[in-house]
């Protein structure tokens, strides 16, 4: 079949599949590939009508045929590897994606599945090795920048995270995720003007961001403005209330301000710090502020108790208990704390 009558077949066969008709589709395009078994376009046609229809194994054969026929043609190799990738054929999706990047090195669709998909199976440096290549190819895609930044974060590779970071915000300054993370590493830096920038700049972008909301909390009790970082936090727990980091943050802005030591407000704080816990019971630091709280307001049997828990984390360390209760470190590590285990116990005892 040749000329006008295979392109009106093939324009039938089209609208059909586009209307929902899919097995009516794959009827007419199969006279079409009955004639002429190397048609693309009606190859395209009959693979989508497969899927459609649920024929897995026959789409993936149309397609491959399809990528046969034309083994340079980069968008049939990625409609292949796409169909791959959502049946979680991930080997067979992966060398497709390999080889269109071996055809095409800029192409979007392929970079950011590669990308998610080695990310996504703990791969983390084949995905920053992968992706690194579009910072110098001017790739103007977002999404795969941001696989590279949540990569090179996964590594600890800061500086460069950060560069990925900045190519996002560069071409989408839209971008809350990126501006947020600017803004957490200009903090960590001692930049705060920076910080206070990117995180207003996040939530321009984006009012529901909550990590900018509480990365914005707690940089504001960083510079001992806590009412300003109270409100911030607060707007995180509205946005995410199972959110461990802001509860805790906030617990600490409730004390920071309880300058009067109101019995009160100490309570509210140790609320937060309990739900906090429910989502991180493995924190010391939520339970360093439980006991500081109990203490506070002679709750001496609980303060024992958490007491306790921290006894059963353990690890050596070296930070002080009224560091870990208003600081705005939210998850001290083990190592941070073990010198104080034993003072802690005693200096209860003596209550």
């Amino acid at each position: 079949m040749r000329g006008k009558m295979r392109n009106d077949v093939l324009e039938q066969a089209t609208a059909l599949l586009n209307a929902g008709a899919p097995a009516e589709s794959l009827a007419i395009v199969s006279r079409i590939l009955r004639s002429s078994p190397d048609d693309t376009a009606a190859l395209r046609v009959q693979a989508k009508g497969q899927a459609r229809l649920g024929q897995t194994e026959a789409a993936i054969e149309s397609l491959r045929r399809l990528s046969a026929i034309e083994p340079g043609n980069v968008s049939a190799l990625f409609d292949l590897g796409a169909f791959l990738h959502e049946h979680r054929r991930d080997a067979e999706a992966e060398s497709v994606y390999r080889r269109i990047l071996s055809l095409a090195p800029s192409h979007v669709g392929a970079l950011t599945n590669i990308g998610a998909m080695l990310i996504c199976q703990g791969r983390i440096e084949e995905a920053d090795d992968v992706l690194s290549p579009v910072l110098s190819e001017s790739v103007r895609a977002p999404a795969v920048l941001e696989h590279l930044l949540n990569a090179r974060f996964a590594l600890g590779r800061m500086d460069r995270a950060e560069e990925a970071a900045r190519a996002i915000v560069a071409i989408a300054p839209e971008q809350a995720k990126a501006w947020t993370f600017l803004a957490i590493a200009a903090r960590k830096r001692g930049r705060t003007d920076e910080a206070l920038h990117g995180f207003r700049r996040a939530l321009a972008a984006d009012p529901l961001a909550a990590e900018a909301h509480k990365n914005l909390g707690i940089a504001y009790l960083e510079l001992g403005r806590v009412s300003e970082g109270m409100e911030a936090l607060k707007t995180a727990v509205a946005i995410e209330p199972d959110n461990a980091e802001a509860l805790l943050n906030l617990g600490n802005a409730l004390d920071l301000s309880n300058t009067a030591l109101d019995p009160g407000i100490t309570s509210a704080a140790i609320e937060l710090y309990k739900k906090a816990l429910v989502m991180a019971p493995g924190s010391v630091g939520i339970l360093f502020n439980l006991v500081n709280s109990y203490k506070r307001i002679a709750r001496l049997e609980e303060a024992r108790e958490y007491c306790q828990r921290i006894e059963e984390i353990g690890g050596p360390g070296g930070i002080s208990v009224r560091k870990l209760l208003i600081g705005p470190r939210v998850y001290p590590s083990a190592a941070a704390i073990g010198s104080y285990r034993k003072q802690l116990m005693e200096g209860l005892d003596r209550l």
